[in-house]
């Protein structure tokens, strides 16, 4: 009696101290904002003085989205290119997040900006794999300025983004 009493006590305690620690529930539908830190690589074709066509990679990390949100530690790699005309860009290109246990989120990136002042975009999302197969929604973004690159043809970034999203 005393060691099935003991042992109830025992899974009690692990039970209690392990329910703290559960991970949230991601929620099928919200919102929320987050910031991302990114690094990348570019390549520029300069056309005389006005215009330019730079392609990039970029590789990041999502920082701060709340514990229920789909990228939530979700680590991310953008390919794209922008237009740049008398400082004025606009672009697009093709995101991909993927979170911490394997599955995928991909997004298309339309944005603008004016050099050397933050650029501000759209990621709309396409489709993703398992558990977020069927989202819906999407990212509104800008970058910070003023960001000094840490070595020759790459830059990092701070993104602050308002996500949406509903999945099925």
């Amino acid at each position: 009696m005393k060691k099935n009493l003991l042992a109830l006590i025992v899974t009690l305690i692990i039970c209690c101290c392990f329910s703290s620690l559960s991970i949230a529930e991601m929620a099928k539908e919200g919102e929320a904002v987050y910031h991302a830190g990114s690094s990348g690589t570019f390549s520029l074709l300069t056309m005389e003085k006005e215009r330019s066509q730079v392609n990039y990679e970029s590789l990041g990390v999502v920082i701060d989205a709340p514990e229920n949100c789909p990228l939530h530690k979700a680590t991310f790699r953008a390919m794209g290119s922008d237009h740049v005309f008398r400082g004025s860009s606009s672009g697009n290109g093709f995101l991909v997040w993927t979170r911490p246990n394997g599955e995928k989120i991909y997004a298309t990136i339309e944005k603008t900006g004016k050099l050397p002042e933050s650029s501000k975009g759209i990621a709309t999302f396409v489709g993703g794999t398992g558990s977020v197969k069927g989202i819906t929604g999407g990212v509104e973004f800008s970058t910070t300025a003023g960001i000094h690159p840490s070595a020759k043809a790459t830059y990092q970034n701070i993104l602050t983004a308002k996500i949406h999203w509903k999945i099925p």
